[in-house]
């Protein structure tokens, strides 16, 4: 009897500590945006349950008790798709698309302006490299050649 309160309290408090997730349905119908991959990528990778959040809804699926409660708070069928891996396999396979039609974005363009000098008692060379949205040179030295 002890051990039947203790799943029923188990069960009870389990919807207490999971994380919201986004509904199933929602999931689905996920738009794909290339120019925000890696945020993207992130946000899916959050929407694939843990070891611990799928012991805690297999609780809670495999009771009646857990299945009522459910029921009654409305996310009985996050839960169903939780329980038969639905929402593992969508995101996986969201984070396939884009990882294989996605491409990387470009490194940021530079500009180089390269300097050779020759004096009598030596030559030397420069380079100075700006990016566009920088300010400062991203390269910025100047080489003794010989003397």
């Amino acid at each position: 009897m002890k051990t039947l309160l203790a799943i029923c309290g188990i069960v009870f408090l389990a919807g207490c500590t999971t994380t919201s997730k986004m509904d199933v349905e929602d999931l689905n119908y996920f738009r794909v945006d290339c120019s925000k991959k890696y945020d993207q990528l992130a946000f899916l990778e959050r929407q694939i349950p843990g070891r611990d959040e799928r012991f805690v809804n297999s609780m809670r699926m495999t009771s009646p008790i857990g299945a009522v409660i459910s029921i009654a708070n409305g996310t009985y069928h996050e839960d169903k798709a939780m329980f038969n891996d639905r929402q593992q396999n969508i995101a996986k396979t969201l984070i396939y698309q884009i990882r294989s039609h996605c491409p990387d974005p470009l490194p940021a363009q530079t500009h180089c302006t390269h300097l050779n000098e020759t004096f009598p008692s030596g030559s030397s060379q420069g380079a100075r490299c700006y990016q566009k949205s920088v300010a400062r040179p991203v390269v910025d030295r100047w080489e003794v050649i010989d003397q």
